[in-house]
């Protein structure tokens, strides 16, 4: 399956990134399954290949901040 992440941090694919999308990236770093959901490619946030608490922070950061955007 090849993955094109349009909005990085959008991991519901609704087109927006606010809380849903903190809580969407929690529970697949949390369950280790974040490579199998549909939009996981969102949820690299640091680009370091991995999806992890750090991902989650700067996620929830930028939300926060009102500040996501495109990476």
């Amino acid at each position: 399956r090849i993955e094109i992440c349009t909005i990085l941090g959008n991991l519901d694919g609704d087109g927006e990134i606010n809380v849903l999308d903190i809580i969407t990236l929690a529970n697949c770093v949390l369950a280790q399954n974040c490579a199998e959901q549909e939009n996981a490619c969102a949820g690299d946030l640091n680009g370091d290949g991995g999806y992890n608490v750090l991902d989650i922070v700067t996620l929830a950061n930028c939300v926060l901040a009102s500040n996501c955007g495109n990476g």
